[in-house]
Protein backbone atom coordinates (compact mmCIF):
# COMPACT_ATOMS: atom_id res chain seq x y z
CA UNK A 1 0.00 0.00 0.00
CA UNK A 2 1.33 3.38 -1.04
CA UNK A 3 0.20 6.05 1.29
CA UNK A 4 0.36 9.81 -0.72
CA UNK A 5 0.75 12.07 2.04
CA UNK A 6 0.12 15.23 -1.08
CA UNK A 7 -2.24 16.88 0.45
CA UNK A 8 -0.69 17.27 4.07
CA UNK A 9 2.13 20.18 4.97
CA UNK A 10 3.85 20.79 2.11
CA UNK A 11 7.16 20.55 3.88
CA UNK A 12 6.45 17.06 4.16
CA UNK A 13 8.21 14.50 2.06
CA UNK A 14 6.04 11.71 -0.12
CA UNK A 15 7.35 8.18 1.44
CA UNK A 16 5.97 4.90 0.28
CA UNK A 17 5.27 2.32 3.36
CA UNK A 18 3.95 -0.92 2.82
CA UNK A 19 1.29 -2.84 5.40
CA UNK A 20 0.12 -6.53 5.91
CA UNK A 21 -3.15 -5.24 7.40
CA UNK A 22 -6.51 -6.75 8.48
CA UNK A 23 -9.50 -5.99 6.50
CA UNK A 24 -11.00 -4.15 9.51
CA UNK A 25 -7.41 -2.38 9.88
CA UNK A 26 -7.52 -1.62 6.55
CA UNK A 27 -10.75 -0.16 6.56
CA UNK A 28 -9.80 2.31 9.51
CA UNK A 29 -6.96 3.40 7.28
CA UNK A 30 -8.89 4.48 4.34
CA UNK A 31 -11.52 6.10 7.34
CA UNK A 32 -8.84 8.28 8.77
CA UNK A 33 -7.29 9.12 5.03
CA UNK A 34 -11.02 10.07 4.04
CA UNK A 35 -11.56 11.81 6.65
CA UNK A 36 -8.40 14.24 6.34
CA UNK A 37 -8.80 14.29 2.67
CA UNK A 38 -5.50 12.39 1.66
CA UNK A 39 -4.81 10.72 -0.81
CA UNK A 40 -4.02 6.13 -0.97
CA UNK A 41 -2.59 4.75 -3.81
CA UNK A 42 -2.36 1.20 -3.88
CA UNK A 43 0.53 -1.01 -5.13
CA UNK A 44 -0.22 -4.23 -6.81
CA UNK A 45 1.49 -6.92 -3.99
CA UNK A 46 2.98 -9.13 -6.69
CA UNK A 47 4.91 -5.98 -7.98
CA UNK A 48 8.30 -5.25 -6.73
CA UNK A 49 8.21 -1.39 -7.80
CA UNK A 50 5.71 1.02 -5.98
CA UNK A 51 3.85 3.79 -8.36
CA UNK A 52 5.62 6.73 -7.81
CA UNK A 53 3.98 10.42 -8.18
CA UNK A 54 5.71 12.43 -11.15
CA UNK A 55 5.10 15.88 -8.94
CA UNK A 56 4.38 17.25 -5.60
CA UNK A 57 3.07 20.11 -7.04
CA UNK A 58 -0.75 20.56 -7.43
CA UNK A 59 -0.35 23.05 -9.78
CA UNK A 60 1.34 20.89 -12.41
CA UNK A 61 -2.31 19.33 -12.44
CA UNK A 62 -5.59 21.41 -13.91
CA UNK A 63 -7.64 18.96 -11.65
CA UNK A 64 -6.60 21.15 -8.72
CA UNK A 65 -7.35 24.52 -10.55
CA UNK A 66 -10.91 26.44 -9.29
CA UNK A 67 -12.87 28.54 -11.70
CA UNK A 68 -13.51 32.14 -10.21
CA UNK A 69 -16.79 32.98 -10.09
CA UNK A 70 -17.16 35.63 -13.69
CA UNK A 71 -20.27 37.32 -11.96
CA UNK A 72 -18.94 38.45 -8.80
CA UNK A 73 -16.74 41.30 -7.96
CA UNK A 74 -12.98 41.27 -7.84
CA UNK A 75 -11.18 41.77 -4.55
CA UNK A 76 -8.62 44.60 -4.99
CA UNK A 77 -6.06 42.61 -2.68
CA UNK A 78 -6.55 38.91 -3.31
CA UNK A 79 -7.07 39.22 -7.18
CA UNK A 80 -9.83 36.78 -6.53
CA UNK A 81 -13.81 36.54 -7.40
CA UNK A 82 -15.41 36.86 -4.79
CA UNK A 83 -12.39 37.86 -2.10
CA UNK A 84 -10.67 34.73 -1.05
CA UNK A 85 -12.16 35.89 2.65
CA UNK A 86 -15.78 35.66 1.47
CA UNK A 87 -18.15 33.60 3.24
CA UNK A 88 -18.99 31.26 -0.20
CA UNK A 89 -15.46 30.19 -0.35
CA UNK A 90 -16.14 28.87 4.07
CA UNK A 91 -13.80 26.37 4.29
CA UNK A 92 -14.37 23.45 7.95
CA UNK A 93 -10.45 24.88 8.98
CA UNK A 94 -12.46 28.25 9.18
CA UNK A 95 -12.57 29.83 12.56
CA UNK A 96 -16.44 30.28 13.89
CA UNK A 97 -15.53 33.17 16.12
CA UNK A 98 -12.68 35.14 17.39
CA UNK A 99 -10.50 33.39 20.29
CA UNK A 100 -9.58 35.19 22.91
CA UNK A 101 -6.15 37.56 22.71
CA UNK A 102 -3.26 35.36 23.14
CA UNK A 103 0.55 35.55 22.81
CA UNK A 104 0.16 31.88 21.32
CA UNK A 105 -2.22 32.38 18.63
CA UNK A 106 0.75 33.62 16.18
CA UNK A 107 1.51 29.93 15.39
CA UNK A 108 -2.31 29.56 14.69
CA UNK A 109 -2.58 31.93 12.50
CA UNK A 110 0.41 30.96 10.56
CA UNK A 111 -1.41 27.57 9.94
CA UNK A 112 -4.28 29.64 9.00
CA UNK A 113 -1.94 31.18 6.25
CA UNK A 114 -0.87 28.14 4.41
CA UNK A 115 -4.14 27.32 3.94
CA UNK A 116 -5.12 30.30 2.63
CA UNK A 117 -1.71 30.62 0.76
CA UNK A 118 -3.16 26.91 -0.95
CA UNK A 119 -6.58 28.31 -1.55
CA UNK A 120 -4.85 31.24 -3.62
CA UNK A 121 -2.48 28.93 -5.25
CA UNK A 122 -5.97 26.73 -6.80
CA UNK A 123 -7.28 30.07 -8.33
CA UNK A 124 -3.90 30.57 -9.90
CA UNK A 125 -3.60 34.24 -8.11
CA UNK A 126 0.32 33.12 -7.22
CA UNK A 127 0.86 33.11 -11.42
CA UNK A 128 -1.30 36.42 -11.47
CA UNK A 129 0.75 38.87 -13.67
CA UNK A 130 -0.86 41.52 -11.70
CA UNK A 131 0.38 39.44 -8.70
CA UNK A 132 3.71 39.20 -10.35
CA UNK A 133 4.18 42.91 -10.51
CA UNK A 134 3.46 43.02 -7.22
CA UNK A 135 5.72 40.86 -5.98
CA UNK A 136 8.50 42.01 -8.26
CA UNK A 137 7.82 46.09 -7.13
CA UNK A 138 8.06 44.84 -3.38
CA UNK A 139 11.13 42.98 -3.85
CA UNK A 140 12.96 45.95 -5.68
CA UNK A 141 11.37 47.99 -2.42
CA UNK A 142 12.81 45.86 0.10
CA UNK A 143 15.90 44.23 -1.56
CA UNK A 144 17.39 43.39 1.75
CA UNK A 145 14.70 40.80 2.38
CA UNK A 146 15.77 38.78 -0.68
CA UNK A 147 16.84 35.93 1.38
CA UNK A 148 12.90 35.99 2.60
CA UNK A 149 12.13 34.80 -1.17
CA UNK A 150 12.96 30.92 -1.98
CA UNK A 151 12.86 29.74 -5.34
CA UNK A 152 12.74 25.60 -6.24
CA UNK A 153 9.66 23.59 -4.63
CA UNK A 154 9.97 23.36 -1.07
CA UNK A 155 9.86 26.69 -0.05
CA UNK A 156 7.87 29.81 -0.68
CA UNK A 157 7.56 33.03 -0.09
CA UNK A 158 4.63 35.10 -1.31
CA UNK A 159 2.76 37.82 -0.78
CA UNK A 160 -0.23 37.64 1.84
CA UNK A 161 -2.80 39.84 0.88
CA UNK A 162 -4.81 42.15 3.52
CA UNK A 163 -8.09 40.51 3.53
CA UNK A 164 -6.26 37.15 4.13
CA UNK A 165 -4.22 39.31 7.02
CA UNK A 166 -6.84 41.18 8.58
CA UNK A 167 -9.70 38.30 8.53
CA UNK A 168 -6.97 35.77 10.11
CA UNK A 169 -5.89 38.53 13.09
CA UNK A 170 -9.57 38.89 13.36
CA UNK A 171 -10.01 35.54 14.18
CA UNK A 172 -6.95 34.97 16.35
CA UNK A 173 -5.76 38.38 17.59
CA UNK A 174 -2.50 39.21 19.60
CA UNK A 175 -2.90 40.45 23.23
CA UNK A 176 -3.31 44.28 23.32
CA UNK A 177 0.35 45.58 23.76
CA UNK A 178 1.74 43.13 21.31
CA UNK A 179 2.94 43.72 18.18
CA UNK A 180 2.54 41.73 15.49
CA UNK A 181 5.17 40.37 12.93
CA UNK A 182 4.40 42.87 10.32
CA UNK A 183 4.10 42.39 6.82
CA UNK A 184 6.27 45.32 5.77
CA UNK A 185 5.50 44.07 1.84
CA UNK A 186 1.70 45.04 2.18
Amino acid sequence: MFLDTANMEVEEERQALSLMVTPLQRETIYGLFCHNNWDIIEADARSPVLPVPTSDEPEDDPEFNIQQAPDAEECPHCLSKPCITDPTNKQLWWEDNSVAENIQNSGLRKGHYKRFWTMLLHRGVWSDPRYQARKRQALQLYANRHRLVWSGNRHRRDLMPNCVITLVRNWLPNPPNTPYMGHTWN
